[in-house]
């Protein structure tokens, strides 16, 4: 658990069903308050919880929950160590801006159960209501509105990005608790009627539930629903989720929740634990050269493919074409430092893992002791460009060593030789027959600048050597049993840094 637990945890809750002066009066926003407070109490063990409705003592006229928010909030005397949750059901409305250059959209209102239409002064503006919340010293605020327009609260504030971890680590949770979270979660957008009933509610006549679309999410939400990583801690964002996918599906879309920050927001999150849930943290990663996500000029491998983001549209067009039975060799080209070697490694290479489709047999460069021996790395031409084709087909006969020498003297005869690799992948396949090779060559330009440089040989012996290891590949691909992928610079590319083409 974290050391910064709160000390007391209070809400307000109001639910205003009936109006006087001729307000027409909701059904649910009542039964809504007070099963929400029931929630609160037995299943979030709140130490508070302020209910104001129809029924109880303090009635929710503007009187009363002025004093609510600017008198008994205050004498609270909540402190950093303590938390508030601010929930109003009932009628809400926007109007216009008095002051158009200093306003950014439509003022929003709450209704107390006095008010009166056609006197702006007897209801309650959003704005009073965040400014008098925003005078209270609690560490974590969470405003959830469920009335019409109760998207112009956000008018008061800004708009926030935010993510979800898949599963929140020890170190999340120090930090959802830590630092301040102040946040609003609405029903609708700032120019949307909250419904009070589904229209498919009404049976016969006769109401079949008694609460409103976001109050049934929200009750739900809050019994586990929301814990969407199953780790025990249900954070404003979840719950947030939880309710826009819910509350736009049940009304088609004629309701939109809404979230955002106030200006107090830190990068704390509101949370609630898990009903009769145990936390499930995961433990932090540790801080070393494995979990960084910065590679800085290195390329990202293949255990680094969590951590490779932003380019999902080439990962999938190149997936396609390399799964496409006539594309027996891609190349992947891109002027240095594109992200041509990372797009196949952390890329590519995953995403076939993955295939549900088919099974795939990477070739390549075996790894080193200490390393996952599941994964293989491309192999690179490098000085020996034989050496590493014969490393890359040991996997298909483990027991038995390729001649390297064998390999380079049947690519440089340029006849029908015997091919010394075409038995073993033919014996291969016909035990594995639904199983596709699939061969990588990284840095290909190495056949020129290692394994025949200028200053060691003519460059006719050089473009011959080349041209000789080349002529080796074409043969291999008369083998419909394997594809290959190369991946080498060029002076060509287009808008993604990388270029495939496909033969």
């Amino acid at each position: 658990m974290s050391t910064h637990e709160f000390k007391r945890s209070l809400a307000v809750v109001i639910g205003i069903n009936h109006y006087s002066n001729g307000i027409q009066p909701l059904e649910t926003p009542k039964a809504d308050a007070e099963e929400l407070a029931k929630i609160l109490e037995h299943d979030h063990h709140y130490h508070q919880v302020i209910l104001v409705t129809d029924d109880t003592k303090i009635k929710p006229t503007r009187n009363n929950l002025l004093t609510l928010l600017k008198i008994t909030l205050t004498q609270q005397n909540l402190t950093e160590r303590d938390r508030l949750l601010f929930y109003f059901a009932g009628h809400g409305i926007a109007r216009p801006s008095e002051d158009q250059e200093t306003e950014e959209g439509p003022q929003g209102f709450l209704v107390p159960s006095d008010a009166h239409y056609n006197q702006p002064d007897s209801l309650i503006s959003m704005r009073d209501i965040y400014q008098n919340l925003a005078k209270l010293n609690c560490r974590h605020l969470l405003v959830i509105l469920d009335c019409c327009f109760a998207g112009a609260f956000r008018w008061a504030s800004t708009r926030r990005f935010f993510y979800t971890p898949k599963k929140a680590t020890k170190a999340h949770y120090e930090r959802f608790t830590k630092f301040p979270a102040w946040e609003v979660i609405t029903s609708s957008a700032y120019n949307q009627e909250a419904l009070d009933f589904l229209d498919n509610r009404e049976i016969k006549g006769k109401k079949t539930e008694q609460h409103s679309p976001f109050a049934q999410a929200l009750f739900q939400a809050l019994k586990g629903k929301a814990d969407l990583n199953n780790d025990g801690v249900i954070i404003a964002p979840e719950l947030y989720i939880y309710l826009r996918d819910y509350v736009e599906k049940n009304a088609h879309e004629r309701q939109t929740p809404g979230f955002f920050p106030l200006q107090k927001h830190d990068r704390g999150e509101y949370i609630f634990l898990t009903p009769e849930k145990e936390l499930s943290l995961a433990e932090t990663p540790l801080l070393n050269p494995e979990n960084n996500p910065y590679r800085g000029l290195k390329a990202f491998d293949e255990e680094h493919s969590r951590f490779f983001f932003g380019r999902q549209e080439l990962i999938e067009d190149l997936f396609k074409r390399v799964s496409h039975s006539q594309h027996r060799l891609t190349t992947v080209v891109g002027i240095s430092g594109s992200g041509k070697s990372s797009l196949v490694k952390a890329g590519l290479i995953p995403c076939i893992r993955q295939d549900k489709t088919r099974k795939w047999q990477l070739l390549g460069t075996p790894r080193e002791e200490g390393y996952n021996k599941e994964m293989i790395d491309p192999i690179r031409p490098g000085k020996n460009p034989y050496f590493a084709l014969a490393q890359a087909f040991s996997v298909l006969q483990p027991n038995q060593t390729i001649n390297s020498n064998e390999l380079k003297q049947w690519s440089e005869k340029r006849t029908k030789t015997a091919n010394p690799l075409s038995q073993l992948i033919k014996s291969w396949s016909k035990n594995n027959p639904d199983v596709k090779l699939l061969l990588i060559i990284d840095q290909f330009e190495e056949l020129i600048t290692l394994a025949f440089p200028t200053s060691k040989i003519s460059t006719k012996k050089k473009e011959t050597g080349g041209t000789n290891f080349k002529i080796g590949l074409k043969k291999l691909l008369l083998i419909k049993a394997i594809q290959v992928i190369l991946i080498k610079i060029r002076k060509l590319y287009n808008n993604n840094g990388c270029l495939f083409l496909s033969y």
